[in-house]
């Protein structure tokens, strides 16, 4: 196995991660919403395919594109406010067990795409 073909898979895996992950953020934000990749061992390229477009990558335009993922789901996290979103509850939007599930999806998600982040800057 080349050293391009073994750094693609690497990278795969973070994003199998990625996906597996996002289904604590609300739908809106789940990748396998918005973003589809597919490994192709034969040409060592991967393609990834957001909204209409599709792109055929190398590993480093691959862990770019993952970076900008991660980015967009980071700015998410930070500005997602878990005590303002509590105001729902009181306004009787949002029941509690919702709310529960909200907020502890965000915190989850954060410690799981730290995690991520570390990986990826090591490849």
């Amino acid at each position: 196995m080349s050293s391009e073909l073994a750094r693609l898979k690497e990278l795969y895996e973070i994003f199998l991660d990625m996906e597996k992950y996002s289904v604590l953020l609300p739908t809106e934000k789940r990748l396998s919403d918005f973003v589809k990749v597919t490994l192709d061992k034969e040409h060592e390229v991967v393609y990834l395919k957001e909204e209409k477009q599709e792109r055929k990558l190398n590993s480093d335009g691959f862990k770019i594109n993952l970076i900008c993922i991660l980015e967009s789901v980071e700015d998410f996290l930070d500005n997602s406010n878990i005590i303002d979103r509590f105001s729902e509850v009181e306004e009787g939007k949002l029941s509690e067990e919702e709310y529960i599930k909200y907020a502890g999806g965000i915190c989850l998600a954060r410690g799981k795409y730290d995690k991520i982040i570390s990986k990826l800057y090591v490849i």
